[in-house]
């Protein structure tokens, strides 16, 4: 829905997916159809989806304070790696890791 949403072509969506040609226009007609009860379905997903995210983000939030607070990883030679656990930690948010 993301992509019909932002008016991304048949044949992008296509190549993204690994559905066949005819499968992406069955659904993409299908959601033309049936635009006004997909688009309430969406809703709900996206609003189950940032719950979710909330929980989890409390849920994790001790656990990602206390790898924050360990010191940086070094390297094989023993040179640190200054912020390396942060970077993870941020890369794991930013994509919705859960730990």
């Amino acid at each position: 829905m993301d992509y019909v949403k932002r008016k991304y072509s048949r044949e992008f969506i296509g190549t993204c997916s690994v559905f066949t040609d005819a499968q992406v226009n069955g659904a993409l007609s299908y959601i033309d159809v049936h635009r006004a009860e997909m688009e309430v379905e969406y809703q709900i997903v996206l609003q189950e989806a940032e719950e979710l995210r909330r929980y989890y983000k409390e849920r994790n939030r001790e656990l990602l304070a206390r790898i924050a607070a360990k010191p940086p990883k070094r390297c094989a030679g023993g040179a640190a790696m200054p912020n390396l656990h942060r970077r993870e930690i941020q890369s794991m948010n930013l994509l919705n890791i859960k730990l």
